[in-house]
């Protein structure tokens, strides 16, 4: 009778050695380059890059992981659905609020496609579903953007109390234009009161498409001087793209102070007077420019590009084909 020994299944003999633990880490590795491709290129903030790494290596700590180890809650469902476990294919993937975010994100850029059966699928599947070569990084953005939103929802209601839809947040979601009208989501994004900031924006038409993208870093001001810098850069780009003359253009900031210096219904800061009047100046040489106030639960992708901003270098502006 033989007897029961312990072998090492990835050498022919059984025998552990030096070169076939390695030969098996390179295998590795080679399986899993698809899917961490797109995480470490400094498109977000680097906390959210490693949540994305720790997601696709399964070591998010989700109800089911933890009911695994024995320490899981009694209640496992879907805090978003409630209708199956919370595992991380679920709650980031096949949730049906969940999708309902990945959809629309889908038909910013007119894509259509089906789940895949894990998120390091979807991730893979995600970078060839890219809809054109210059719209790599605000695909890749994107992608990012649901991920971490959908983590901050789940447990803002799993330890804060907040509600999906009713009570808790207020739930103000983007609404679109109208038919002739293209709305330019604007955000400024500072590190502590004083620290590293940054501006974001997104242009969508009515119905949703992303018409432009934009993320910038800015240094070190308050939080008058990003808004009003975010602001005036919307102005800007509109300014410059020659096929938006014809269309009415919304820019929407969640800085009512800095809309009602724009607009002359407030005292704007000696500090920013000069960036008042450039503004005022853009607006009055093209009519079809306004700017409004909304609140910031309204403005979610423009914040997340924003907090982007702060923790990259240099401007990054993305056009699609209009």
């Amino acid at each position: 009778m033989v007897p029961n020994t312990i072998a090492w299944s990835y050498n022919s003999n059984g025998l552990f050695s030096v070169g076939s633990f390695r030969r098996c880490l390179e295998e590795e590795l080679r399986n899993n380059e698809g899917s961490y491709k797109l995480i470490w290129q400094g498109w977000c903030p680097p906390k959210v890059e490693l949540f994305t790494c720790q997601l696709l290596r399964g070591r998010v700590i989700v109800k089911e992981v933890m009911n695994r180890f024995g320490y899981g809650p009694q209640d496992l469902s879907c805090p978003f659905c409630n209708d199956a476990i919370e595992t991380t294919s679920h709650l980031f993937l096949h949730c049906r609020w969940t999708w309902k975010v990945w959809s629309e994100c889908l038909n910013w850029w007119d894509v259509s496609c089906c789940s895949n059966n894990s998120v390091e699928e979807w991730c893979i599947g995600w970078q060839n579903l890219c809809p054109a070569p210059n719209s790599i990084r605000a695909w890749g953005v994107a992608f990012f953007a649901v991920i971490w939103t959908t983590w901050e929802c789940r447990n803002q209601i799993l330890f804060k109390g907040a509600q999906l839809g009713s009570g808790g947040r207020r739930t103000d979601v983007w609404r679109p234009p109208q038919m002739d009208t293209f709305k330019f989501n604007v955000d400024g994004s500072t590190k502590g009161s004083s620290g590293q900031s940054g501006m974001g924006g997104v242009l969508r038409d009515s119905s949703g498409r992303v018409i432009c993208l934009f993320s910038s870093y800015l240094g070190i001001h308050d939080a008058n001087t990003i808004e009003i810098l975010v602001v005036r850069k919307a102005c800007e780009i509109c300014a410059l793209r020659r096929d938006l003359i014809n269309w009415r253009v919304v820019v929407d900031s969640d800085s009512k102070v800095v809309v009602s210096w724009v607009n002359n219904e407030g005292f704007g800061s000696l500090k920013h007077v000069n960036t008042i009047y450039e503004i005022q100046g853009i607006l009055r040489f093209l009519s079809n420019i306004e700017v409004i106030y909304n609140p910031r639960s309204s403005n979610s992708f423009a914040d997340m590009l924003a907090k982007n901003g702060s923790s990259q270098s240099g401007d990054f502006v993305f056009w699609s084909d209009t």
